[in-house]
């Protein structure tokens, strides 16, 4: 639109704008408009947002959420519920919500400014509409939000561990946060449902990708939910309560939110994604005029992965450059490719491939691997939202990756190292991890057998041999190694012959390992994730059967005929 691109002046407003590299990269603003925005002074007049997680009140509340969100539209306040997709308003509809479909938005929007008492579920909705004052009183965001291309989905599967990539999500949830309050004297209840949002939300790290304000109402939300714990009643009656507290205008409510407010610093600009977001933008008109050599030497010189945080981010960038020399130099492309997956294997493979490095487990890391990562969380009651979020995944019928991937995370959280070989390298098990005394743990996962199945077939047991002797070139012989597979039989058909001691997670092991793993996170939400020592970290793991030994031996039994 040259009537844009050419303008002498040019205005972006935004109220929930936090990565100012989104306009350096996306619509070519210089890097000093970038980092001297107008904005108004931090004076907590941004109105009041009572920011809930009501699973970390008492993880027992979230499946009564939508019963007690209908109580609430029945007393008179519009309730307005944000789901990533139709699917995900099933269970608000089954509540007696109104999923509305996307032709009727602009007429719900009407209804809710003009009438109270509505209870409405919007799918896919984090922008764009405004529901001020008693359109809004009580906003529930429930799941994280998705990638809307499927290019989104395909950076969040590769660069999980990146910030400029959670960063978009967090822009998502904020600007969904701020669809209920439009002004300094708005006030909403916002509940975040969904493990994986809340989840999101309860690590550390995320929580500095958003807003000064956001932030501060989240610990807010954080501080007050602790409160409401000891108080009298059910949860469903405290939680009611504290909700009351914002839409009832309660003055001690109001007069902590404002003091809570003030005094925030502002946004920092991050040098480092403007430098990456001003590269990005330099090389794509260079690669579209013909110049690929030109661009992709200019996201080599400008970017240098080694400063990078992330190992997901050091292999993109590096990627990208390959991908613009593939035009005109495909032998220097492919081996920058090489080079950026060996910082991030989820990334396309070289032509040539890539030689396989051994993953060693140092004996003694193991408890102090769990601790950095109990450590990640904000509260003591996310890290139960967190093993919740993780056992989800690793159930019989959810797609083969996700399952894999949430085995993977498993092993990283009990303190082992993790890979992916099939994943990784196209070749290999589906999972592997390095235990301590040099010993491994082979898994290949069926779980998208149906759960009737009352037969390991040929097939399955082939794929296993094929994974073993993968491991014995890889590794050596001698090895020690487990050999498990998850699937929901433990009797061999006739012509299935796996390797000897093959060992089976079945559905019944399988619920054994969720119920170990829900009693850990419940005991180490027991004090504050700084207070804990990796000692006591090692002592807990093995006195609920989550130690190396107890992996190999008590959540499987042997294969039989």
């Amino acid at each position: 639109m040259p009537s844009f691109a050419k303008a002498k002046h040019r205005f972006f407003l935004s109220a929930t704008l936090i990565n100012d590299s989104i306009l350096l990269k996306e619509f070519g603003v210089s890097r000093e408009a970038a980092t001297n925005t107008i904005r108004p002074p931090i004076v907590g007049d941004i109105g009041e947002r009572m920011v809930l997680a009501p699973s970390l009140i008492d993880k027992s509340l979230e499946p009564e959420i939508p019963g007690l969100c209908k109580k609430v539209a029945e007393r008179g306040y519009n309730v307005v519920v944000l789901v990533p997709s139709f699917k995900a308003g099933d269970r608000w509809a089954n509540a007696g919500a109104t999923v509305v479909p996307k032709e009727e938005v602009s007429g719900t929007v009407e209804k809710l400014r003009t009438l109270k008492g509505n209870f409405v579920v919007l799918a896919n909705r984090y922008d764009g509409i405004d529901l001020p004052d008693d359109a809004c009183r009580v906003l529930v965001l429930d799941g994280l939000p998705a990638g809307e291309s499927y290019y989104d989905q395909h950076l969040a599967s590769v660069r999980a561990d990146s910030a400029l990539v959670t960063g978009r999500v967090a822009q998502t949830i904020e600007q969904g946060l701020g669809r209920g309050v439009r002004s300094g004297k708005d006030c909403c209840v916002v509940l975040l449902c969904g493990s994986h949002l809340v989840q999101f939300v309860g690590v550390k790290e995320r929580l500095n990708l958003f807003s000064p304000e956001t932030k501060q109402q989240f610990v807010i939300g954080q501080e007050i939910a602790k409160l409401a714990k000891q108080g009298t009643g059910t949860s469903v009656q405290k939680l009611f309560d504290l909700m009351g507290k914002c839409l009832k205008s309660d003055q001690g409510w109001k007069t902590y939110h404002a003091k809570k407010m003030i005094g925030l610093a502002p946004v920092k600009h991050d040098a480092a994604k403007l430098d990456i977001a001003l590269a990005e933008r330099a090389a794509s008109p260079k690669f579209r005029a013909g110049s690929a050599i030109e661009a992709g030497e200019l996201v080599q010189k400008d970017l240098d992965p080694r400063k990078m945080a992330a190992e997901s981010d050091k292999g993109w960038f590096v990627q990208m450059a390959a991908n613009y020399f593939h035009a005109s130099d495909p032998n220097r492309a492919q081996e920058m490719q090489r080079k950026a997956f060996e910082w991030n294997r989820l990334l396309f493979r070289p032509v040539a491939g890539v030689r396989y490095q051994k993953m060693i487990a140092r004996a003694g890391l193991q408890a102090q691997n769990t601790l950095t990562w109990v450590q990640t969380h904000t509260d003591p009651n996310a890290i139960t939202v967190s093993v919740e979020a993780l056992v989800n995944n690793l159930v019989f019928g959810v797609h083969h990756s996700i399952f894999e991937q949430a085995w993977a995370d498993l092993g990283t959280i009990l303190g082992f190292k993790s890979e992916r070989p099939e994943e990784e390298q196209g070749k290999g098990p589906d999972a592997l991890w390095a235990m301590p005394e040099n010993h491994y743990l082979l898994t290949e996962v069926k779980n998208e057998v149906e759960v009737d199945r009352t037969e390991i077939q040929q097939r399955e047991a082939e794929q296993m041999s094929n994974s073993a002797n993968w491991f014995e070139k890889e590794y050596g012989k001698g090895v020690p190694i487990t050999l498990l597979m998850v699937h929901p039989a433990e009797d061999l058909a006739d012509s299935a012959y796996p390797p000897t001691k093959t060992k089976v997670m079945t559905l019944r092991k399988l619920e054994e390992l969720h119920a170990r793993l829900r009693a850990f996170a419940a005991a180490l939400a027991s004090k504050a994730p700084e207070a804990w020592t990796g000692t006591e970290i090692g002592a807990l793991r093995a006195s609920h059967y989550l130690d190396a030994g107890s992996i190999r031996s008590n959540y499987c039994v042997p294969v039989k005929r």
